[in-house]
């Protein structure tokens, strides 16, 4: 404690990168991330849930929807983290990739029992691919 009462701040941290192979298996240990997207010529973010299949991140998204119709063939990027405040300690990886929506029987079937079910309500029947083409991250370590 300070003299104010107030508990001393942690040292600063050793802040890293991380290599691809340790960013997707960070990534995978999530099942919530935020998607950003361009909708009208502005940025938007919106969170997700999804999962990862090889190097491509998996969502699931209303037919017709604004975001559906914003991600179709639109390079997007999605990010996750886990960071503990009061420790100051964490990761946070962000990929970008080309969505599209997947469209094979075979591999609809293959991943259907991977992908996780939506959180909110409504139809989120179609599911977008986004392979993982750059991925990068940092790990904030004590």
């Amino acid at each position: 404690m300070t003299a104010l009462g107030h508990r001393a701040a942690p040292a600063p941290r050793e802040l890293s990168a991380l290599s691809r192979a340790e960013c997707l298996d960070l990534l995978a240990s999530q099942s919530v991330a935020r998607l950003a997207f361009t909708r009208r010529a502005l940025p938007d973010v919106i969170p997700v849930n999804f999962v990862l299949d090889g190097e491509s991140a998996l969502i699931r998204v209303q037919p017709g929807s604004a975001v559906a119709r914003a991600v179709a063939g639109a390079v997007v990027a999605i990010q996750a983290d886990d960071l503990d405040r009061e420790d100051r300690t964490g990761w946070s990886v962000t990929a970008v990739g080309e969505a599209c929506e997947v469209l094979d029987p075979g591999d609809l079937a293959r991943v259907a029992d991977l992908v996780p079910l939506p959180w909110a309500r409504g139809d989120r029947s179609l599911l977008i691919r986004i392979p993982l083409t750059r991925v990068a991250g940092r790990r904030l370590d004590a």
